[in-house]
């Protein structure tokens, strides 16, 4: 069976590392090849990778105009032959649809994100598009949370090829490492004593830092306890002013900028924070609960399905209840975080291990083998 996975870009981000790793699972099968073809070049997940994949990856350049890609792409794909041609993301969807009309090939589309976001003329008409489209073309449609399911039928989507399977982590590799988050608080000069709260997102509107500061600022300004602040992402470093100019006590926050290995990060944290004010199915909250993290959260994506038996989900907009929580939970004994964050990991276990995902995909896959 030959899969070929249509992904705009392999730029940091949940999405796009995901499909990375499932593919880096499946190609334990010896009866599945898989080609990654991405919209767009300068992909930096691409040039972080350790070791050489055992799948094919293809670039399209994105200097080039909307048609002259979309015929670059009929000519891959005609030279793979794929049995199943599996697309990410709405502008990966649509130009899979497209390439549909000339090819034998299966189409799954897959959606990573939990709610719509209707903005912008373009934007609108392509989901309206993908929406009429998704009756006829694609054979399923992959949704990364019942959250998504729920919106996306909602605006029109054909609910009945729907089929909700989440993200898969790795738990053999996503565990707690106390030596190495002690080197890291260590590194920053703070107290193994402390309590340590932290952040993993890039600098972008939809991740809305101001929230968190807002929190930083309010948590520094009521609590006595020995509290630290580490950020991580693209631009969460000192160079952003942004972010400096706005936090009122820079002595015990910690911007770390975009981290390469997270397992240090989140070995450090007792508390981890999702402050987004939009999200699909949030990587980096569910990987702090693989850590053993306390995870608070606003209610935002499939924040409130993951969070559902442990952690804390705030539904509010307003960052001062969220600030008090963090002063709650960083008020409690070290045993009841530690209680939590071993139900988090259990959890994770449960429901989301990256080898029962995997096998989804592969099941999903194989049903519709030409």
């Amino acid at each position: 069976m030959n899969v070929t996975h249509i992904i705009n870009q392999l730029n940091p981000g949940g999405m796009e590392i995901f499909l990375l790793k499932i593919c880096e699972k499946i190609s334990d099968e010896p009866d599945i090849k898989q080609t990654i073809i991405t919209l767009n070049d300068n992909n930096a997940l691409i040039r972080a990778l350790k070791h050489k994949p055992c799948y094919q990856i293809i670039e399209l350049s994105s200097r080039v105009n909307p048609l002259t890609k979309f015929l670059l792409l009929l000519k891959i794909i005609k030279t793979i032959n794929p049995s199943i041609i599996h697309t990410i993301s709405h502008e990966a969807n649509f130009y899979g649809m497209l390439a549909s009309f000339f090819f034998r090939s299966n189409l799954i589309w897959n959606i990573r994100n939990s709610t719509l976001r209707v903005s912008g003329r373009l934007n609108k008409i392509l989901l309206r598009l993908l929406a009429y489209s998704s009756y006829y073309f694609p054979k399923k449609i992959i949704l990364v949370s019942n959250l998504a399911v729920q919106s996306y039928s909602n605006y029109g989507f054909s609910r009945k090829k729907m089929q909700y399977i989440p993200n898969g982590y790795d738990l053999k590799i996503l565990k707690r490492n106390k030596a190495k988050g002690d080197s890291l608080k260590n590194s920053l000069g703070i107290s193994k004593d402390a309590i340590i709260i932290g952040s993993a997102a890039r600098f972008d509107f939809y991740k809305d830092h101001n929230f968190f500061v807002e929190v930083i600022n309010y948590v520094n300004s009521i609590s006595n306890k020995n509290i630290h602040f580490v950020l991580a992402g693209l631009n969460i470093d000192t160079n952003n002013q942004q972010l400096t100019n706005t936090i009122r006590q820079n002595q015990n926050v910690h911007l770390l900028g975009h981290i390469e290995n997270m397992s240090s990060f989140y070995s450090s944290l007792d508390i981890f924070c999702l402050h987004s004010r939009s999200e699909g199915f949030p990587n980096v909250l569910v990987e702090s609960m693989c850590f053993e993290c306390v995870p608070i959260s606003r209610k935002v994506g499939a924040a409130p399905e993951i969070l559902k038996d442990v952690g804390f989900c705030i539904d509010s907009i307003d960052y001062v209840e969220f600030a008090e929580k963090v002063i709650e939970v960083s008020g409690m004994s070290k045993n009841a975080r530690r209680l939590i964050g071993k139900k988090s990991r259990d959890i994770v276990s449960q429901k989301w291990k990256l080898d029962t995902i995997t096998e989804k995909y592969i099941e999903l896959f194989k049903k519709f083998e030409k």
